[in-house]
C-alpha cells in the first residue's frame, strides 16, 4: 500500500476497532511492514492528530526485559509501630527499622504497572515501533497483549488501539521472524513509498519548491530496485533524503552553494542522489516558476508566459516541449489546488491554466481527474467551457 492508503485503511481500522468496543469486542491490531525511512511513523501520527487521539509509541527494540513493556512485581514488607501498621518496599526498610518501626511476619508480592501506561486517556493508539526487532521474550508479552489487553494489575484504556511496525525478514534486517502464531494476532499491510503520495504530503505541509519539483523530476531515484531478495545499494532512503531537503531548504540560491550542498549530500543521500541533485541545479531546474506566485500573484498572460517558457508548447513546437518538466508542474498545480484554498477570482485563472498548451491533453484530465470533489472551487473552475469538454469526455 501507499502511505496515503496505509492512512485511510488504518482510519477505517479505528472506526471499525470503536465499534468492536462498543460491542465488548477485542479490537484488532495493525502491523505495518515495510523498509526502514518511509513515514510509517509519520502515518501513524497524522492519523492521530487528525481524529482526536494520543499517540503513545514505544520503540520495543529499545526494551531489555519484558518488565519494561508489562511491568515489574515488588515485594512488600508489613512493619507496625504504636498499633499503626503499613506496607513497605525493600528499599525503604533501613529508614522505617532508623525511625523504630518492626517487622511483622507479613509479606506479599505486588505487580506495579509500567511506568508507560501511566495517565493515558481513554483514547490513545500504542504505537509499537520496531517490533520484529524485539527480543522473543518481548514479543511474546506482545502477544499477550494483543490478546488480553491486559496484565496483572493493569489493563489499556478502553479505547485504546494497537499499531506495530516491522521490517521486513528478508535477510537486510536484524529482525526475529514472526511465525504463524505471532502474525495472525493483527492484520498485517505492507508499506511502500511512493514518489506521488510523498509530493502530496510535502505540498500539503509547505515543503519547498525546489526540492519537491527534483523529487517528481527524477522518481527513478526512489523506486526499489531488487536483485534476488536484497534492494540495490544506491537506493535513497526517503528518511535521510527529508534531512538532505530540511538543509538544503535553508539556502535561498543553490548554485553558489554547490559545494556546501554536495558535502550535505555526501554526508545523507549519497554520490548517486548528488550527481542528479547537481544537474537539477545546472539545467536550472532549480528554477522553475512557483505554482503559489502564479495562482496568487502574477497575472493570466504572466502566468502561461512562465509556463511556456520552461515547458514550451505542445501543440506548436512539439519536438521541443519538455515533457518531464511540465508533467511535474502540472502535478504541482494539482496538488497546489487540493490543500490550498483558492479564491473565486483565482479559480477562472487556474481554469485557464489547465487549458493551457503547456501542459498536454492527458495532462489535463490527469489534473481534474485528481481535484475533482477535492478543491473548493472546483464548481466555480467548471464555468470554463473549455475545461468542462475534459470532464464530459
Amino acid at each position: 500500500m501507499k502511505p496515503n492508503q496505509v492512512k485511510t485503511f488504518l482510519l477505517n481500522c479505528l472506526k471499525s476497532n470503536e465499534q468492536l468496543i462498543d460491542n465488548n469486542k477485542v479490537p484488532i491490531a495493525v502491523n505495518i511492514e515495510g523498509v526502514h525511512g518511509i513515514g510509517k511513523t509519520q502515518v501513524v501520527t497524522e492519523l492521530a492528530k487528525e481524529t482526536g487521539y494520543l499517540v503513545k509509541k514505544l520503540n520495543l527494540a529499545q526494551f531489555e526485559l519484558v518488565g519494561d513493556l508489562i511491568g515489574y512485581s515488588v515485594k512488600e514488607f508489613e512493619i507496625c509501630k504504636d498499633e499503626k501498621c503499613l506496607w513497605i518496599t525493600e528499599n525503604q526498610i533501613p529508614h522505617y527499622i532508623s525511625l523504630g518501626w518492626t517487622f511483622t511476619n507479613n509479606n506479599l508480592t505486588k505487580q506495579c504497572p509500567p511506568e508507560w501506561i501511566v495517565d493515558l486517556p481513554e483514547r490513545v493508539i500504542l504505537f509499537l515501533d520496531d517490533a520484529s526487532r524485539a527480543n522473543s521474550l518481548i514479543i511474546q508479552a506482545v502477544m499477550e497483549l494483543l490478546d488480553k489487553r491486559e496484565f496483572i494489575g493493569w489493563n489499556l484504556p478502553k479505547y485504546c488501539q494497537i499499531v506495530l511496525s516491522t521490517n521486513p525478514d528478508t535477510g537486510e534486517y536484524n529482525v526475529t521472524s514472526l511465525d504463524g502464531a505471532q502474525s495472525t494476532r493483527s492484520l498485517n499491510i505492507k508499506m511502500e513509498w511512493d514518489v506521488d503520495s510523498w509530493a502530496e504530503w510535502s505540498e500539503k505541509n509547505k515543503r519547498d519548491d525546489r526540492c519537491i519539483n527534483f523529487v517528481l523530476l527524477f522518481p527513478e531515484l526512489f523506486v526499489a530496485h531488487k536483485d534476488g531478495n536484497l534492494t540495490a545499494v544506491n537506493n535513497i532512503c526517503p528518511r535521510q533524503m527529508d534531512k538532505f531537503f530540511d538543509m538544503v531548504e535553508t539556502i535561498d540560491e543553490f548554485f553558489p552553494n554547490i559545494e556546501y550542498i554536495s558535502q550535505l549530500a555526501i554526508a545523507s543521500v549519497g554520490e548517486t542522489f548528488l550527481k542528479l541533485f547537481i544537474k537539477f541545479i545546472n539545467e536550472k531546474l532549480d528554477r522553475l516558476p512557483s505554482i503559489p506566485k502564479i495562482i496568487h500573484e502574477y497575472d493570466l498572460a504572466t502566468a502561461k508566459t512562465e509556463l511556456t517558457k520552461v515547458c514550451g508548447n505542445y501543440m506548436a513546437n512539439p519536438h521541443e516541449f519538455k515533457q518531464p518538466t511540465a508533467a511535474t508542474l502540472s502535478q504541482r498545480l494539482s496538488n497546489y489546488v487540493i490543500h490550498n484554498s483558492i479564491k473565486k477570482e483565482e479559480a477562472a485563472k487556474v481554469s485557464e491554466l489547465i487549458c493551457h498548451t503547456a501542459f498536454t491533453e492527458d495532462m489535463k484530465y490527469t489534473i481534474l481527474n485528481r481535484i475533482s470533489g477535492k478543491s473548493n472551487m472546483f464548481t466555480e473552475m467548471m464555468k470554463n467551457k473549455e475545461l468542462v469538454k475534459y470532464v464530459l469526455a
